[in-house]
């Protein structure tokens, strides 16, 4: 059983899908979300998608941008700005070592082709509407409580295994009673989904993100779905403001200020006060129920390395367990797990947590804190 439907889950559930495991996979939500969150795929999960035979399916919502971000006065002045370098690889540098090359595809186009191909497979189910309340962990498998979220109805599960990949808010790592063993705020931002044809001012600047200089508060600008639909995000201060404070006319005054258009009519379709910080579970395994994504590690968007982390872990666990369940190999193959996977996950836990982190080429110090925020810096 998987808990939790998004890329990860979905993911794990491919691996174990492919070698006729049975899986059901439950989510707590009653449908997909409709939210772009996390844009960036990089290569590597792109070469993942290419051997699945979906990378012509995922590439149907790629922005069509290089995954670095671009430095400007404002969206108006892009002309005159720079590249700045965020870890990612070129289209043309990608091309060098693989068949395939990193995307911008927001997550809301990502997880329906990812569930369409979980469906695709016989051995796997999804499940929505429901939530686990209560976790038997034993010896020789996983007894579950779960919940319908309408009419509270539950029922007991039983699994041999349990994988939670229901994100940092989950259950799973809750009910276990693993604590976080790294835990830090690092601030945070108010996100503004909206549409306006902030192309016809951009024309052939096509970036992942626009970190701005001119505007009074820091803003910048993120492509978070097509034709035109963009994440503004500025500082915010939990402490000292709230949303219900900051009207229409003054969110809007703030996107027209960044983008250089003072006659700029946004369509304003969701605004959320959205917490950065780094979260590490003392551990990944708990006897027969293992955490992936960021039910195991939850990073920054500096870096855009979530998304594909979670994807990465996904896979690594779907095609173990299925090896060991198929008789493939012993479980001492699900040890590596954790040995391999939580290396990766304390790299860009501290690399996220690193103001000087996502542009390596001598900025000043004051435009990284400023301004080096992540390729997809959306809602969560």
């Amino acid at each position: 059983m998987i808990v939790g439907a998004g890329p990860a889950g979905l993911t794990a559930a491919i691996a174990l899908g492919q070698r006729g495991i049975e899986t059901l996979v439950i989510e707590r939500r009653r449908r997909p979300s409709q939210l772009p969150r996390a844009t960036a795929i990089s290569t590597s999960t792109m070469e993942l998608m290419r051997s699945w035979g979906l990378e012509a399916e995922v590439r149907e919502g790629d922005l069509g941008v290089e995954l670095q971000p671009w430095v400007s006065e404002t969206l108006a002045a892009a002309g005159a700005g720079r590249a700045a370098d965020a870890g990612f690889p070129t289209r043309e540098q990608s091309a060098l070592i693989s068949p395939t090359s990193p995307a911008a595809v927001p997550q809301d186009h990502l997880e329906p082709v990812l569930e369409r191909r979980l469906r695709a497979l016989g051995p796997g189910r999804i499940v929505r509407g429901v939530e686990v309340t209560e976790i038997e962990n034993g010896r020789d498998g996983v007894t579950l409580t779960v919940r319908d979220t309408e009419s509270a109805g539950q029922r007991r599960v039983r699994a041999r295994y349990v994988i939670g990949a229901d994100g940092i808010r989950g259950t799973v790592r809750g009910a276990l009673g693993i604590p976080a063993s790294l835990r830090e705020r690092l601030g945070g931002r108010l996100a503004v989904l909206f549409r306006a044809p902030l192309w016809d001012l951009l024309r052939d600047c096509r970036y992942a993100i626009y970190w701005l200089t001119g505007p009074t508060r820091p803003s910048f600008f993120v492509p978070a779905g097509l034709p035109d639909r963009w994440v503004f995000a500025t500082d915010w201060d939990f402490e000292r403001e709230r949303v219900a404070d900051s009207t229409s006319s003054e969110v809007t005054g703030w996107i027209r200020e960044a983008a250089g258009e003072p006659g700029l009519e946004p369509k304003v379709q969701r605004v959320a006060p959205v917490a950065y910080g780094v979260d590490l579970a003392a551990r990944f395994r708990d006897g027969s129920v293992f955490l992936i994504g960021d039910a195991a590690h939850r990073v920054t968007p500096r870096g855009a390395t979530g998304l594909n982390t979670a994807i990465r872990d996904g896979y690594d666990l779907g095609w173990k367990l299925a090896w060991v369940l198929r008789g493939w190999a012993g479980e001492g193959l699900l040890h590596t797990y954790e040995t391999e996977r939580r290396p990766v996950a304390e790299h860009n836990a501290a690399r996220s947590a690193d103001p000087n982190g996502s542009e390596r080429n001598g900025t000043s110090a004051r435009r990284s804190q400023r301004t080096s925020v992540a390729v997809s810096p959306i809602f969560g």
